[in-house]
């Protein structure tokens, strides 16, 4: 609700509920936005009472406006307010569309903004009750209608009022009309045009424009009379300014004559320095051409050490072509000779040298990345122990401990034994080939914490040293298997030379027994 005016106590609240569309000067399609006034007083005095009590009064009216004329409100108001004492009008560029996809939900968003914009002039103290506004709302000519309502003897019938008893329709704001509100509309065009005398819209659109005109030619008057009594007090002061500036400047000129003189004496002694300054400037000179001098010899100089320094440049372009044709040709002779070498190894060596370059370049992954220092030697120390127990697992070995033990029993048990042993060493492969499966398993709670890239190595790692351990364990069952073959072999070996020794020995015997007899 805005201030009252004066002491009438009047007051009104504005608001845009809808929007239409219409037609204007040769175009169609042109939206209005209906402007909804309600003008009440709380305090009014009407005519018509009798006694001349105290009545109530509660108006309305609705004002169709283009976006144009907000903006010329907006516009005059900031020419007779200042621009910070008026709210900026919404702007149909800056306006936030987002969300809306068709032209019914964009002016739905303007009216909003617009509402809420002739709401803020409706509660700005300042601006409510100006000309401009009231004639842009016809607060004005709605009140005098009402006075000449009250005074005539139908007692307010006429103009564009209509009382409270309207304010039970609907009052839902909608962004555009359906088709039966159109035509509704139109029905009632009709019916208008029909009670209406020709021409009446186009006469009271004159007339508020007129009346809007003539408000905001008063309005201006007063505001120029103001201005003017304003330049008359200025003027005023000027005149006294004038004449106490004339008795300063005087004062201010002896100030001035003495500072002058103070300035000449200065002027003097800048004038020596300046001589002073000229003489050093002339040896500066002689030094600087001293010194162009020297800087000529020292760029023939530098002239001569860069031709030097392209010829060591060539020289060493030179160089560098024959070392890169040495190492050429030194690595194919190194690949010639690692070639050689490899067809030369076993596969068992292979993979014992692979083993041990594994071990090193964990030993020095470890002293790298001390972040996972601690699993990667547990998995170097378990790999480790299980190398050395698949190396005790070497049918020699085991042999040898048999044989510590039984201390010297040979014949049909000696090939018991190495079957038995073979057994044994069959066993313990077994056990470290289900032990290594445990190399693959991971901490999760450790491995966690180290980044993806070091995961993925740790895995590959894990991966290989049981793959290598796997192969290193197939081969010595392999080599224990070609080995029990062969002490196999050499027991069958052995048992038939003593069988051939004791028929040698029974037959000698014999004879010896017949030359007894």
């Amino acid at each position: 609700m805005s201030q009252p005016l004066d002491s009438s106590g009047w007051s009104y609240v504005v608001s845009i509920p809808s929007w239409t569309t219409g037609s204007a000067q040769g175009e169609d399609n042109v939206v209005y936005y209906n402007v909804e006034v309600k003008i009440s007083s709380i305090t009014g005095t009407s005519g018509g009472a009798e006694g001349g009590g105290q009545q109530n009064v509660d108006l309305s009216r609705t004002v169709q406006r283009r976006f144009s004329d907000f903006r010329r409100l907006y516009d005059m108001l900031c020419m007779l307010y200042g621009a910070g004492n008026v709210e900026q009008v919404p702007d149909s560029q800056a306006a936030d569309f987002t969300g809306a996809s068709s032209q019914s939900e964009i002016i739905g968003i303007r009216r909003e903004e617009l509402d809420k914009w002739v709401k803020s002039l409706a509660s700005n103290g300042q601006v409510s009750w100006s000309p401009p506004v009231t004639a842009f709302l016809q607060v004005d000519q709605a009140l005098k209608e009402h006075k000449m309502s009250s005074q005539s003897p139908g007692g307010g019938g006429g103009g564009f009022f209509r009382r409270r008893r309207r304010s039970s329709r609907s009052n839902s704001v909608t962004s555009s009309t359906s088709d039966q509100d159109s035509r509704d509309l139109a029905q009632g065009a009709g019916r208008a045009r029909n009670n209406m005398p020709p021409a009446s819209n186009e006469l009271n659109e004159l007339k508020t424009f007129l009346a809007s005109e003539t408000a905001t030619k008063e309005f201006l008057a007063k505001r120029v009379t103001d201005l003017e009594k304003e330049l008359a007090e200025l003027q005023a002061d000027h005149s006294s300014l004038k004449k106490e500036t004339e008795e300063s400047t005087s004062e201010k000129m002896h100030d001035l004559q003495f500072e002058v003189q103070g300035a000449m004496n200065r002027i003097e002694n800048l004038e020596k320095e300046r001589d002073s300054e000229v003489d050093a400037r002339k040896g500066l000179e002689e030094k600087v051409e001293s010194t162009s001098l020297e800087l000529e010899s020292k760029n023939s100089e530098l002239l001569r050490a860069q031709q030097q320094l392209k010829q060591t440049e060539k020289e060493k372009e030179v160089l560098l072509k024959n070392s890169h044709a040495d190492v050429k040709t030194l690595a194919r002779e190194v690949k010639r000779v690692q070639k050689l070498a490899l067809l030369d190894q076993s596969s068992l060596e292979r993979k014992n040298k692979e083993l041990q370059r594994l071990h090193q370049s964990l030993r020095e992954q470890s002293v790298l990345e001390e972040a996972d220092t601690s699993s990667v030697l547990k998995v170097l120390r378990e790999a480790e122990v299980l190398h050395t127990r698949m190396q005790e697992c070497n049918i020699d070995k085991l042999i040898m401990e048999e044989n510590g033990r039984s201390n010297g029993e040979h014949g049909s048990a000696e090939s018991v034994q190495v079957e038995e042993v073979f057994q044994l060493s069959d066993n313990r492969i077994s056990c470290l080939l289900a032990e290594v499966q445990f190399l693959t398993e991971v901490d999760n709670k450790q491995e966690t914490k180290l980044s993806k890239n070091r995961q993925e190595s740790n895995e590959k790692l894990r991966q290989t040293l049981a793959n290598i351990l796997i192969e290193h364990a197939h081969l010595h069952r392999a080599c224990n298997r070609l080995i029990r073959d062969l002490k196999l072999e050499e027991s069958k070996s052995h048992s038939k030379g003593e069988q051939q020794q004791a028929s040698l020995g029974g037959v000698g015997g014999d004879g010896n027994m017949i030359s007894l007899i």
